[in-house]
């Protein structure tokens, strides 16, 4: 556009794309031309900013991608590409960015260069680009210790690592309890060594142990370990989990799975072990679990669940029974063939104390003003009125064909 300015004329310019432009200015009144080149750089309104990753960062599968899009028109999609592999990013908000994740499993380790491209709806594309390394982080399998282990003096730990570094891993044991940078143990790949605890005796001492790759990054898990070096203290089994509770030679042990613990009762004496069936995704109470004559008595609660979801189950000769939501799981307590804990009553006007027979799985409730637990717990040595010699020599018959 030109137009006259009281005696001078300006113009405006469009420019189709961005850039880097020369336009020449020429002036002339019919006798003397005179002309000048202006040098003028275009920025355009539609850019992306890649925000991570950052310019040759490692990264593992997945890589996080977030980029920040400036747009006058609606943005219709934003996408990540690396080497084939393409994903679509989402926009937040909250964080006034798009971001997603692209899987990289399958591409060489070493440099990758990500493509960030931008779409508006009418149809103009830009795009970004950022140079990265893709470097998995080792894995880490550790055999032993398991969690919990009683040891004396040393300990044995045994791991393996992978990489997806030819020169492989280096594995190294640490004691977080002292906070010492200098390792226990350290090895190539796999480890098969004895530790000294000896100065941490009589304590819980926590193990860390971790994989290291050529690129400094780590896998890492840990064990706590119980370190008691009395000559007193005989080794008679291990559990793969924490033990509950135990009864003669019938231990009750709970092993946390991801989604739910596993509970099963070991016969130290036969060598048997018997599941105790669970409903998917629960956790068992670890101080108030029991081991019963005629199989186990326990509280639950939801993995990731509130106290609401708490519930008492009798497994009695091999038959899971749920017994209500306790009013606290510190209200359960068993004492030879029974067992009492409290309920609190609808609508909240006091609480239910109730007590079971484990042999004849019946419930009696003795109070609906119950008290403190202590004093309640008293009426576990209280015989049963109902407990008459015939009742009793049932009850032993049936307790002779239980578990274990």
């Amino acid at each position: 556009m030109i137009e006259d300015c009281a005696g001078a004329r300006s113009q405006a310019f469009t420019y189709a794309d961005a850039g880097t432009y020369l336009p020449r200015l020429q002036v002339s009144d019919g006798r003397l031309t005179a002309s000048a080149t202006l040098t003028q750089r275009v920025v355009s309104d539609f850019t992306v900013t890649i925000m991570r990753p950052s310019a040759g960062a490692l990264s593992d599968t997945p890589l996080e991608v977030r980029a920040t899009v400036v747009s006058p028109l609606e943005v219709l999609r934003v996408r990540a590409e690396v080497a084939g592999r393409s994903s679509l990013l989402a926009f937040s908000a909250e964080e006034r960015e798009f971001g997603g994740t692209l899987f990289l499993q399958g591409l060489p380790r070493g440099p990758q260069l990500l493509e960030v491209v931008a779409e508006d709806v009418s149809g103009r594309v830009t795009r970004a680009l950022r140079n990265f390394v893709y470097d998995q982080k080792p894995t880490l399998a550790v055999s032993a210790p398991l969690e919990d282990t009683v040891t004396a003096r040393w300990l044995r730990v045994t791991a393996t690592c992978s990489d997806d570094d030819p020169a492989g891993c280096e594995l190294r044991v640490f004691d977080n309890e002292t906070g010492s940078s200098t390792p226990l143990a350290t090895a190539m790949n796999a480890l098969d060594e004895e530790v000294d605890l000896a100065a941490q005796d009589g304590r819980a001492v926590t193990l860390r142990i971790e994989a290291r790759d050529s690129a400094g990054q780590r896998s890492g898990e840990t064990r706590r370990v119980f370190v008691d070096g009395s000559a007193a203290l005989l080794r008679q089994q291990d559990f793969r989990g924490l033990v509950l509770d135990l009864r003669g030679a019938r231990v009750l042990y709970r092993e946390a799975l991801a989604d739910g613990d596993r509970l099963e009762i070991a016969d130290a004496a036969v060598g048997g072990v018997t599941p105790v069936p669970l409903p998917a995704g629960k956790r068992v109470s670890q101080s108030h679990s029991f081991v019963t004559g005629f199989g186990a008595l326990f509280v639950t609660q939801d993995a990731g669940g509130t106290v609401l979801s708490s519930q008492v189950y009798d497994w009695n000769r091999g038959e899971l029974e749920a017994l209500g939501m306790p009013n606290s799981s510190s209200s359960l307590a068993v004492a030879g063939d029974y067992a009492i804990w409290t309920t609190s009553l609808v609508p909240h006007d006091g609480q239910r104390l109730i007590r079971r027979d484990l042999a004849a799985r019946e419930n009696l409730e003795i109070s609906r003003r119950a008290g403190h637990l202590p004093q309640a717990h008293a009426l576990l040595q209280q015989p049963d009125p109902r407990d008459h010699p015939s009742r009793r020599h049932a009850r032993d018959r049936a307790a002779g064909g239980s578990i274990g």
